[in-house]
């Protein structure tokens, strides 16, 4: 196999003219210049260059041959870069997952700013349920994935480390009859994104609830909790807008019930830098989003 250093003797060489200034170039001493070019004839059986007091000229059949070996050098010397970039965590492509309730709180101001930092680094994010993730995490085409505790029954080889708390609320639309001094009981749908083994506020117990409708789709929660009874379990740092609007209010049965957001990794697996530095992203924006709130 070709010593691509040679190569590069070889190109530049050519470019010179001169095994002086061509030596003087790559740093190297003209004699080992010569006997570089010498051996690499004789292994091939061809002239590259015709040697004459001008200098050194490349023959026909070298001129063929350095254009190959140009192409090649120019694609390591990208290859370097990109290899660099990609182990500094400044390019590349992560992919990795988040479930419904803390990509609606986190996952877009997450990214602006991740492209603002990184435009170099690709994205690829799969928003779904747990048990879903669980599969791509697994299977290995996602890195990590993030989620609230108390979702996933048994998975061993997980890894799973805390990222910061969420406040979880009861929430329903303006003008909604829980709302008013005289409320009554209902029958009111519940809605959530997930299950989280979160135990309801004693209230809800007389409230006839009935069994959760769990829905991926975060877009279509808000909507059915704006145009309906529904009541909407789930944390108000995914319905900030809505409350500052006035759109959507927080019942206030809930509180200090509270649900860990988790950054899941495989065991024995290791983590890329663009990885590691999406979970300091996200605790980041968890901190700021309690101090919002506060």
């Amino acid at each position: 196999m070709i010593d691509i250093s040679v190569l590069r003797y070889v190109v530049t060489l050519a470019r010179c003219n001169t095994y002086a200034e061509a030596a003087e170039k790559l740093r190297i001493s003209q004699p080992s210049l010569t006997r570089a070019v010498q051996q690499l004839e004789r292994h091939y059986g061809v002239r590259l260059f015709d040697r004459g007091r001008n200098g050194a000229s490349v023959t026909a059949e070298g001129r063929n041959l350095i254009e190959g070996a140009a192409g090649l050098i120019a694609h390591a010397e990208n290859l370097e870069q990109q290899w660099a970039s990609i182990a500094s965590g400044v390019a590349g492509i992560v992919r990795f997952g988040i479930a419904p309730m803390p990509a609606r709180a986190l996952l877009a101001d997450v990214l602006a700013e991740r492209m603002r930092a990184y435009p170099e680094v690709r994205n690829e994010v799969a928003v779904g349920n747990v048990d879903r993730l669980v599969q791509l995490l697994t299977s290995g085409r996602i890195e990590f994935f993030i989620a609230a505790e108390g979702q996933i029954e048994s998975a061993p080889h997980l890894s799973s480390r805390p990222l910061g708390e969420f406040p979880v609320d009861l929430i329903v639309r303006a003008g909604h009859p829980l709302t008013r001094p005289d409320a009554k009981p209902g029958p009111y749908p519940l809605l959530m994104s997930s299950r989280t083994g979160l135990a309801l506020a004693a209230e809800m117990a007389r409230m006839d609830v009935g069994r959760p409708h769990v829905i991926d789709d975060f877009n279509v929660l808000v909507e059915l909790t704006l145009e309906s009874d529904a009541i909407l379990q789930t944390s108000a740092y995914t319905v900030a807008k809505e409350l500052r609007s006035g759109t959507l209010t927080r019942l206030d049965w809930q509180s200090g019930v509270s649900s860990r957001i988790m950054f899941y990794s495989m065991e024995r697996r290791s983590l890329s830098r663009m990885a590691a530095t999406l979970k300091a992203m996200f605790q980041s924006r968890i901190v700021a989003l309690r101090d919002q709130a506060s």
